[in-house]
């Protein structure tokens, strides 16, 4: 048998992954129902290890902390916060100095006069005759008159008004926005239109890891940039905006975030949308438990990575919308929930997937690692917000393997997938 294809050289404006053999619709994006699935070609790691059961585990949150939820979770960091202020008028102003020049100048005879002959024209006479209020909007508004203007600003936006006499000017409409945007879609998301897209298959070479923080921090700041190199060609090819996030390295096993608090070292590791940073707690790692096996901490760095890549997209937006109307902890809710965990499940084992083998630092010893320790899952009798183990085991399993964004689609899986 012939040894599978490998990936050339990748030319411009193509997919950063070779293009295997197209799958036929209709496809329903699931976990491995049995075996191991078959790689496409050039594009999966080596075969999987020999794995027996599962060493035993009992998790931190990896996720979002589990916190009580409250009305209405933070928009990401790309949405407008709140409401913006109202602009200030100053056409009072304006009008009492005009009235003030034509006293002067006609005296009160003549105004009153003007007055009850109902023909004042206030700021008409003045040029302000079409001055509306210009509209709200996310992106900057400037008006095109070259004497003084009032702005009134807010988060994202200014806007300008017309101030000198003469001609009306017009205010210029709300720019249209520049560059890949978000799109608040789920299962139609653009991540996963094109079944041939996936993560390039590229090395990755790591600091060693020590069981210390110091070293901790070390290992997934030379990770952070694979992750960024293989993200960014994705999001680049399927035009949705990538931006690389902050991580932050918080100590002890109390600490805070703009997200949440976390205490007693409960929380693993989290993303907060808000300020599209990746918290990665060295006491929240369970070192203490798993030791010198870099992969597992590898595959969690890679699965709080996907929930940035999920706010980028435009996919958390639209979650976090949904599950609201749904309730938050209503039985659609959770599985809401459960979709979007197992998916950054999923996302976490395409990365491992593409990379190992591949001459840098994830060898078969660090995947073999990451691939025991996925049953991550609802266990402790808390809410049913992540999947089953054996879910979100065989999701990243799957991610693994396939190395397809459209295989991550939980969104358009069965329940009974994502239960």
């Amino acid at each position: 048998m012939p040894p599978p294809n490998r990936p050339g050289p990748v030319p411009p404006g193509r997919p950063p992954i070779s293009r295997p053999t197209p799958v036929p619709p209709p496809f329903r994006p699931g976990p491995p129902s049995g075996g191991l699935p078959l790689p496409p070609p050039g594009a999966a790691p080596l075969p999987p290890p020999q794995i027996g059961a599962p060493v035993p585990f009992r998790p931190g949150a990896v996720g979002p902390p589990q916190l009580p939820y409250g009305p209405r979770f933070a928009q990401p960091a790309f949405a407008p916060y709140g409401g913006y202020q109202a602009k200030k008028s100053n056409g009072g102003v304006i009008a009492a100095i005009a009235i003030v020049a034509v006293m002067a100048v006609m005296g009160g005879l003549l105004m009153v006069v003007t007055i009850a002959n109902g023909k004042s024209k206030h700021v008409a006479d003045v040029g302000y005759s079409s001055y509306s209020e210009t509209s709200t909007s996310d992106y900057t508004t400037t008006s095109d008159t070259t004497t003084s203007t009032t702005t009134t600003s807010s988060r994202d936006s200014t806007g300008t008004r017309e101030t000198s006499t003469g001609s009306t000017r017009e205010t210029s409409a709300s720019r249209a926005p520049s560059g890949p945007q978000p799109h608040h879609k789920l299962a139609d998301n653009p991540l996963w239109l094109d079944s041939q897209v996936g993560l390039p298959n590229q090395p990755c070479n790591l600091s060693r890891w020590a069981n210390n923080p110091d070293a901790a921090a070390a290992f997934f700041e030379s990770a952070r940039p694979c992750l960024d190199s293989a993200w960014q060609q994705v999001m680049n090819y399927t035009k949705l905006p990538f931006r690389v996030p902050t991580v932050k390295y918080p100590s002890g096993k109390n600490w805070s975030s703009p997200c949440g608090d976390a205490s007693g070292g409960s929380v693993a590791a989290f993303y907060c949308s808000q300020n599209e940073t990746l918290y990665m707690p060295y006491e929240g790692l369970q070192v203490p438990q798993y030791g010198n096996r870099p992969g597992v901490y590898l595959a969690v760095f890679a699965h709080e990575y996907a929930h940035h890549i999920q706010a980028l997209s435009g996919i958390s937006e639209a979650y976090w919308d949904a599950r609201y109307e749904a309730g938050t902890d209503s039985a659609a809710g959770l599985e809401m929930s459960r979709r979007n965990e197992l998916s950054a499940q999923c996302l976490s084992g395409t990365f491992l997937g593409s990379t190992v083998g591949r001459g840098g630092s994830v060898d078969q010893a660090m995947y073999r690692d990451a691939w025991q320790t996925q049953d991550r899952g609802d266990h402790n009798g808390g809410p049913r917000d992540h999947g089953s183990d054996a879910h979100a085991s065989s999701w990243w399993q799957h991610g693994a393997q396939k190395n397809r964004m459209f295989q991550c689609n939980t969104w358009a899986a069965k329940s009974a997938d994502v239960s």
